[in-house]
């Protein structure tokens, strides 16, 4: 995942994704070579000021400056291809690139543009984004081998009859009774009928 980019690791993508135009790169992936381009251009400027102001030693300073600003010119190709990458994580359209055309502020509204927060989450850091990898499959039913039978419950219209239960005879019910005794009366327990007020009240 982009957390795991590391900075040289970022600068190296750079490099080995540069017919990359399909893929999408992150933040992280786009901003750290962002920086050491931005260090390399630095220091370009530096030595082309040090070789105007320095009478011996011009000559080094010069070199070294058409060394870096050579460097820079051949990473133009490797920038668009990221540039694209960033714009497509982003959700833009990668065409968005020809704004570095419009001289100065095309650069800045890019920049700003590719400072957008991720819209896809699941790539590879090392390869190109590929949808299909984390689609879940369509399901239509159960499984094939599910038996839906196995799973309902057995129908019980009465109490089990292979466990030597056997249904008692009329006789046997009338002498059950909840008292234990058997000449249980049943109106014993009911509540007195009351239709008003205890007579002492």
């Amino acid at each position: 995942m982009e957390n795991e980019i590391t900075f040289l690791g970022a600068f190296a993508e750079m490099w080995t994704r540069i017919f990359d135009y399909r893929g999408v790169s992150g933040r992280k992936q786009y901003w750290f070579p962002f920086l050491l381009h931005a260090l390399i251009a630095l220091i370009a400027s530096i030595l082309i000021l040090a070789s105007l102001m320095v009478e011996r030693g011009g000559l080094f300073f010069s070199l070294g400056a058409f060394a870096l600003i050579g460097y820079l010119v051949l990473s133009i190709l490797p920038w668009i291809s990221l540039t694209v990458r960033r714009l497509r994580d982003s959700g833009k359209s990668g065409w968005w690139t020809l704004l570095v055309l419009i001289f100065g502020v095309g650069m800045i509204a890019l920049l700003i543009l590719c400072t957008s927060a991720s819209t896809i989450y699941n790539y590879k850091v090392n390869g190109s984004f590929d949808p299909n990898q984390n689609m879940i499959e369509a399901v239509y039913g159960p499984p094939e081998m599910f038996n839906p039978s196995s799973n309902e419950p057995e129908d019980v219209y009465g109490p089990p009859m292979d466990d030597g239960w056997q249904e008692p005879e009329a006789s046997e019910i009338e002498n059950i009774n909840p008292s234990g005794t058997e000449n249980f009366n049943p109106s014993d327990n009911e509540p007195s009928v009351v239709y008003g007020p205890p007579e002492m009240f």
